[in-house]
């Protein structure tokens, strides 16, 4: 490897500053997903529920097709070249689902899919070299802290872009009215190739001295690495696509109108910013381990609390704005953990590539429950209506209490991650 680019005190803090803002800026785009604005802009397009499922999978499903060869090509080619050029795909990829609702369905829904492919193929190429280029930037000893801040920081930018959208729509939005929002989308993802060009690539990056496949033995060959890939897959699978789920029921079933479910959305992401806080806290003092067993848990709780809305004698909505809460303020608490697990488990070469194969199989385990759960509405599985203790249910439900059942059953997956069954050298001391 050549030799390191200089970093003192200011260009360190610098750097850090661009980091962030670079962050604001540019998850406004994820936050379009995550807020379920895409969701409603899809229902505007006349796209069905398993229609919209599958389009939602398209991004983590093309992240994790793309993402381990862009992280070979970071490592060979340099962190900074392969991330700018997946934050011009970004552009690129919003231009053409803003202008989707301009057009006939078929067209339109063909721009969708093109769109959100184009983009997520600029993720992947942005991400697979992200944490390898903050690895030198970012001091060991306050990691947790500075991953807390940097989530803080562009989070809330995204409550503020999702309280917007919850003033902007209706009852039952038009078509143009999404459209403005997502040129807004457009000139963020600008504004964050801007912000990242300014983050230096302080380890420099050389050619491959080794072919991929050993590159990549080796790298499952470290210490605990294979086995916390494997964790974070199955948790994902029966986790992250519960919150695609929430909005379907209470757009589809509970029939909440368009605002108020960004707002509900919004909920999950105020309860993201404690998370974050608690997790970058007991992170830097207790550990990983404390952030991993505590969520686990709690995930199962809360799924079950949203299949078991029908008991409270409450509006659901005053029953639901809590559960949203809570599970924001739990996955949050766990991306901590993960950044900071994922940035000791960093071998010194080919540090791209092996964030890759962990977002490979965290994204990997996003997009197959988005695609079974859309296959298996499609094909007709799953009975639209029944009764669960009295209570009515719908085909969402069903997905949702699969994805309880399994949570609680994956307890005994914690074996896998390396600082549970360990007390690891980057704890604290």
């Amino acid at each position: 490897m050549e030799p390191d680019v200089p970093l003192n005190e200011t260009t360190r803090t610098r750097a850090m500053r661009s980091v962030i803002l670079a962050q604001c800026f540019g998850m406004i785009g994820g936050q379009a997903f995550e807020s379920n604005f895409m969701l409603l802009y899809l229902a505007a397009l006349g796209v069905g529920g398993s229609g919209i499922l599958m389009y939602l999978a398209i991004l983590p499903f093309v992240h994790a097709v793309l993402v381990l060869p862009a992280a070979w090509w970071a490592d060979g080619r340099g962190k900074k070249l392969v991330g700018t050029t997946g934050l011009v795909f970004t552009v690129a990829g919003f231009a053409a689902i803003a202008g989707a609702g301009s057009f006939r369905a078929g067209l339109g829904h063909l721009l969708i899919g093109g769109g959100a492919t184009v983009f997520a193929t600029g993720i992947a190429l942005f991400s697979a070299g992200w944490l390898a280029l903050l690895s030198p930037i970012v001091p060991q000893e306050t990691r947790g802290r500075f991953f807390a801040k940097l989530r803080i920081s562009w989070r809330s930018v995204g409550i503020g872009f999702a309280a917007c959208c919850g003033f902007l729509l209706s009852k039952s939005s038009p078509v143009a009215t999404f459209q403005i929002v997502l040129a807004v989308v457009v000139a963020a993802q600008v504004g964050r190739l801007i912000f990242y060009r300014r983050v230096p690539e302080v380890e420099r990056s050389v050619a491959h001295q080794r072919g991929v496949m050993a590159s990549l033995g080796e790298i499952i060959r470290l210490d605990g690495f294979a086995s916390f890939c494997c964790y974070l897959f199955l948790l994902t699978l029966f986790t992250t696509n519960s919150r695609v789920l929430f909005g379907l029921i209470e757009k589809k079933v509970l029939l909440y109108g368009d605002g108020l479910v960004v707002w509900m959305a919004n909920l999950t992401m105020i309860g993201s910013l404690l998370g974050f806080l608690l997790g970058g806290w007991i992170v830097d003092r207790l550990g990983t381990k404390s952030v991993f067993l505590g969520c686990h848990f709690s995930f199962g709780a809360i799924l079950t609390l949203f299949l078991f809305r029908g008991l409270f004698p409450l509006h659901s909505v005053l029953v639901l704005g809590p559960i949203h809460f809570l599970f924001g303020m739990v996955i949050s608490a766990l991306s901590i953990a993960v950044s900071t697990e994922v940035l000791a488990l960093l071998p010194r070469e080919n540090k791209s590539l092996a964030a890759a194969v962990v977002a490979t199989l965290q994204r990997g385990g996003v997009a197959v429950s988005g695609m079974l759960s859309a296959w298996a509405l499609g094909a007709g599985l799953l009975s639209d209506t029944w009764t669960l203790w009295g209570m009515p249910m719908s085909s969402y439900d069903s997905l949702l209490l699969l994805c309880a059942v399994m949570v609680v059953l994956l307890v005994v997956t914690l074996g896998l991650v390396p600082s549970v069954i360990r007390k690891a050298e980057w704890m604290p001391r």
